[in-house]
């Protein structure tokens, strides 16, 4: 558990996406990752699986955010009703999330990783109720849920 938080701070501080000007002064940056860590570890690593997503999607529609690239959605489809950002452009469109920051988001990508990149970054942004969608999207079609081409 120890290597994975060690893991995630150091994920924080190199990857580019997250050392924007906007989220925080660099005093405050270690409050911030130290409470997303907690929050991570309270809520399940902020990961949610298929089955818990689906009906989500049926009862509070989140909004679902896919950071795959376009290529990757043009050969395998997408989940019905999720806007594509990749992940490496989130920082450029944040016009397109929602105003209130405690709207329910849903991240998601291939696999997992970029997906929960892109989860902290926008816990970064203090946006509140942000999941990843465990195994991305292979698992959701492994689950057989739906998907739109």
């Amino acid at each position: 558990m120890k290597k994975l938080i060690a893991l995630l701070i150091v994920l924080l501080l190199t990857t580019p996406i997250f050392a924007q000007t906007t989220t925080v002064e660099s005093t405050d940056a270690a409050e911030v990752i130290a409470g997303i860590i907690d929050d991570a570890s309270g809520a399940g690593w902020l990961m949610i699986s298929a089955e818990k997503a689906l009906e989500q999607m049926d009862t509070i529609e989140p909004v679902i955010i896919d950071v795959r690239k376009p290529s990757e959605i043009e050969e395998s489809g997408k989940i019905a009703g999720s806007i594509n950002i990749p992940v490496t452009e989130l920082e450029n469109n944040l016009f397109q999330l929602p105003p209130d920051k405690s709207t329910p988001i849903i991240v998601y990508c291939a696999a997992g990783t970029r997906g929960l990149y892109g989860t902290i970054f926008l816990k970064s942004l203090g946006f509140e109720n942000v999941k990843d969608l465990k195994g991305g999207f292979k698992a959701w079609v492994a689950g057989d849920f739906p998907i739109v081409k």
